[in-house]
């Protein structure tokens, strides 16, 4: 049977442009104004309005617009449900898992480095699948329908989907009849 599909629901700052019946995300123009630029017009993160809690939930980010500015421009991940504060960029904490769209790793605790992969890989056009098994206890990435292996397992804590951008990029999420193979 067909998943449930989900939208955009809520932000960390009031600059990301939702559409499409909020499954499109846009962040605005880097205004500077922080201490390294990701405040004010930087980082961005958007949290999907379904909690996910049980069973396997498999969905897509089309990476619409997509600038290599800096390599770091666009994380795809979860957010634990619980006591966090929506955080400014997926990884930056233990409440946070993704993939660095940009620099091709895996993030979590604040390490961006982690090798998964690899730098330069994704472009605009591209599609990044996101696998959510509960029973197994994983996250699985795909790129353009190629499996990636698990990037982050002991999955356990229900979570949300979320995608953190920066420099004018733009995600749409899509849901597929199937997952890859």
């Amino acid at each position: 049977s067909r998943q449930k599909a989900f939208s955009f629901l809520k932000s960390t700052f009031n600059g990301l442009v939702l559409s499409n019946g909020g499954r499109t995300a846009l962040s605005q123009h880097n205004a500077g104004g922080g201490h390294d630029g990701y405040r004010e017009g930087g980082w961005e993160t958007v949290m999907c309005d379904t909690i996910l809690r049980t069973g396997r939930h498999y969905f897509e980010v089309s990476i619409d617009r997509y600038t290599t500015k800096d390599g770091h421009n666009i994380v795809i991940g979860i957010i634990f449900d619980g006591d966090y504060g929506l955080c400014d960029v997926i990884g930056e904490d233990n409440n946070s898992v993704g993939l660095d769209v940009g620099m091709g790793t895996k993030c979590i605790g604040g390490d961006y480095r982690l090798p998964y992969l690899g730098a330069g890989v994704v472009k605009e056009g591209d599609v990044i699948g996101v696998d959510i098994d509960f029973e197994k206890q994983a996250l699985t990435y795909y790129h353009n329908g190629k499996h990636l292996g698990v990037a982050f397992s002991g999955l356990s804590r229900p979570c949300f989907a979320a995608v953190s951008l920066i420099h004018e990029q733009q995600v749409t999420l899509m849901f597929p009849v199937q997952r890859p193979l």
